[in-house]
């Protein structure tokens, strides 16, 4: 038992002597000052932005847009494919501007666009009221013809 005590005694002194502070006391010149400075911007810091205020019953002037995005120039004999939703869920199939496939294709027709190839397609969509079918006519035409197809509610796939 008194090996044990003479063990605990060695290994606390141990950890006192490894846990104290050897050099003396430190003064405020050492390394650290003693009083807290301010710190110091530099000089070729960004100038902060001028917030514009509005006058009074004015409203802000809306901010420009980050980027505009340039309608991609496609060649003119390039095959591109458009989409059209058959309707709308929740409403009457009466209420529909094509009632089928031909009916869609006989549109793009009449409006000079050589339609190459159509089909019609399930695509995954929402299931509520304000959503499209999930049927959709696709059509493949020239992409000379994609502005006169979207201007009749195709999106381009």
């Amino acid at each position: 038992m008194k090996y044990i005590f003479i063990i605990l005694g060695l290994v606390g002194l141990l950890l006192v002597a490894g846990c104290s502070t050897s050099g003396g006391t430190s003064t405020p010149t050492d390394s650290v000052a003693a009083t807290p400075t301010a710190p110091t911007v530099a000089t070729d810091a960004y100038p902060a932005h001028p917030t514009p205020t509005p006058q009074e019953g004015e409203y802000p002037a809306p901010a420009a847009p980050a980027a505009t995005v340039e309608p991609t120039a496609y060649p003119s004999d390039m095959e591109v494919w458009v989409l059209r939703p058959l309707g709308q869920q929740c409403a009457e199939p009466e209420s529909y501007e094509y009632e089928d496939l031909g009916a869609a294709v006989d549109a793009l027709e009449q409006a000079d666009v050589e339609v190459l190839s159509s089909e019609e397609v399930i695509r995954p969509v929402c299931q509520a009221c304000d959503c499209s079918t999930s049927e959709h006519f696709r059509v493949q035409i020239r992409a000379q013809d994609l502005a006169v197809v979207q201007s009749m509610g195709w999106i381009q796939e």
